[in-house]
């Protein structure tokens, strides 16, 4: 099973080695070849990094911060055109376990008519705490993330954090899988060919890629598309 993995990656030198060490520890479980987009880094970021690098220059100026990264996302997504079973895109600032990409996998190889799987839970460094793992489902209704974050170093991010804030999740813990309309794309696993027909887009500045990008996905596959939670990362 060959298993492409995409990742964004800007002055994120302090997180990278633990990202690495997290992969290590995925070994056998499947093919990886790492794709990595390095743009403009002014830390050690690049020096750290594995695996196949595209490093470039250009911070776009003029664009909003969804704007630059939908051109970011596309320029990787276009540049990486090696066949494979399944595409994990992952930011660099994202943990997860072993069992956590076998669950996935597991849901994918179960249910052919489901194109991505998104876990209702991770781990996530609280300085980088945004939307983590927010949901919009089909009907609507919007679902706080269910993540255990490294704890606070500063106040300014207690409002960021549902660990801190202890703000519960709407989706029900008993319910395993749900259909979405939108979801976070820090951590998803599609499948190849969906992955290959998708783009990410925005129509306006305050756009979010991450829900142009599952709009897209549900037009031009026409087919469900799934957030599975699982309680163990």
């Amino acid at each position: 099973m060959r298993i492409l993995v995409k990742v964004l990656v800007r002055n994120n030198a302090k997180w990278v080695p633990l990202f690495k060490t997290m992969f290590k520890s995925l070994e056998g479980l499947a093919d990886f070849e790492l794709w990595f987009y390095e743009n403009d880094s002014v830390d050690d970021t690049k020096s750290l990094l594995w695996g196949n690098v595209l490093s470039e220059s250009n911070p776009l100026p003029g664009l909003s911060r969804t704007q630059r990264l939908t051109e970011y996302r596309n320029r990787l997504k276009d540049h990486v055109t090696t066949e494979a079973d399944f595409v994990l895109l992952v930011d660099s600032n994202v943990f997860f376990s072993k069992k956590s990409l076998e669950t996935m996998l597991e849901t994918m190889k179960t249910k052919p008519e489901v194109d991505m799987v998104v876990p209702h839970a991770m781990v996530r460094p609280c300085e980088f705490f945004y939307d983590t793992f927010a949901t919009i489902l089909m009907d609507g209704t919007h679902c706080g993330p269910f993540t255990t974050v490294v704890p606070c170093s500063s106040s300014k991010h207690v409002r960021h954090c549902h660990h801190c804030t202890g703000m519960k999740p709407v989706i029900q813990h008993n319910e395993r899988y749900h259909q979405f309309k939108s979801c976070f794309g820090g951590f998803v696993l599609l499948r190849f060919e969906a992955y290959k027909r998708s783009r990410w887009s925005v129509n306006t500045p305050s756009d979010c890629e991450h829900w142009n990008f599952c709009k897209g996905l549900h037009v031009i596959m026409d087919r469900e598309s799934k957030v599975i939670w699982t309680e163990h990362l």
